[in-house]
C-alpha cells in the first residue's frame, strides 16, 4: 500500500501553517495537538467533524462560538433553529452516535455540500466489539460523502483496517522537528507508588531532576505519566500532594 507523504516545513508546529484543507482518504497526522480539528473549523469549507466523545464537542464549542455541536438528545427542530440563517462556511461537530440523525436532518445534499472529518478514527476499532452497529453505520454514512478524511495520530495497522476503508488513499504527515524520545524503563510491581515517588523527587528538587542516560547526565524539568484510569490519576495526585498549578491532566 502506497502512503502519500505530506512534508511539514522544518519550523511548523500546526497543520494550518502548511495546509488549507485535508485530503480525501485516511490521514496519519503522526502527532497529537497539531490543530487538525482547528483547521477544519477555521478554513473556508463547510465541515462536519465527527468525534468519539461529547467532551471534545463541548471544549471546541467553548473556543469557537459559531461551531454547532450535535450530540445527546438534541432534536431536529432545535438544530434547524440554530443553523437557520447561518452563512457559509458552516461548521458542525457531532458525536459518532449522532451522525446518522444529523445527516437525516440535512438531507441527501449533505454528501456534496459538506466535507466530513472523522477524528480519532482508530477508536472505531477499539469500540467495535461493543458498538458494532454504531460503527458499521458510521462507516457506511462516511463513505457516502464525496470528500471524507479519517484522521488519527495512532492509525489502525493495515492488517486491521476495516475492509470497507481498504480502497481509500493513505496519507502521512512527515514532521521534521520531532524530538526522539528514548524511554528509561523501571520494573516495579507498584507502579502508582513508583509514580508518586518520582513526583515527590521532582517537588523536592525544585523540578530539576538529574537523569542518567547512555549519553550522560541530563536535567529533566517535567514528568509525563500515561495512566488509563481517572481514579488512579486522582490517587497519584492526592498521594503526591500535587496542587492544581503543579499538574495537567
Amino acid at each position: 500500500m502506497e502512503i502519500k507523504k505530506i512534508i511539514a516545513p522544518d519550523d511548523a508546529i500546526y497543520v494550518s501553517e502548511f495546509m488549507t484543507d485535508f485530503p480525501d482518504g485516511i490521514l496519519n497526522k503522526q502527532q497529537t495537538g497539531v490543530g487538525n480539528t482547528h483547521l477544519a473549523i477555521i478554513n473556508d469549507e463547510n465541515y462536519i467533524i465527527a468525534v468519539p466523545t461529547i467532551e471534545l464537542i463541548l471544549n471546541k464549542c467553548h473556543q469557537h462560538p459559531d461551531l454547532i455541536g450535535v450530540y445527546g438528545e438534541m432534536k431536529q427542530k432545535q438544530f434547524l433553529s440554530i443553523i437557520e440563517g447561518k452563512k457559509a462556511p458552516i461548521k458542525i461537530m457531532v458525536t459518532y452516535n449522532s451522525l446518522p440523525k444529523l445527516v437525516a436532518w440535512l438531507g441527501s445534499s449533505v454528501y456534496e455540500d459538506y466535507k466530513l472529518m472523522i477524528d480519532e478514527y482508530h477508536t472505531m476499532l477499539q469500540d467495535y466489539s461493543f458498538k458494532y452497529e454504531c460503527i458499521d453505520k458510521l462507516i457506511e454514512i462516511s463513505l457516502r460523502f464525496k470528500h471524507k478524511t479519517f484522521v488519527s495520530a495512532t492509525p489502525i495497522a493495515t492488517t486491521y483496517v476495516p475492509k470497507e476503508l481498504a480502497h481509500l488513499d493513505n496519507y502521512e504527515i512527515v514532521w521534521n522537528n520531532v524530538s526522539k524520545i528514548k524511554p528509561i524503563r523501571h520494573k516495579t510491581n507498584k507502579p502508582f507508588l513508583a509514580a508518586t515517588n518520582i513526583i515527590r523527587e521532582y517537588k523536592a528538587n525544585n523540578y530539576e531532576v538529574e537523569i542518567n542516560t547512555h549519553t550522560g547526565v541530563h536535567i529533566s524539568k517535567e514528568a509525563y505519566f500515561f495512566v488509563n484510569s481517572v481514579k488512579s490519576i486522582k490517587d497519584i495526585i492526592d498521594n503526591a500532594g500535587l496542587l492544581p498549578n503543579e499538574v495537567k491532566i
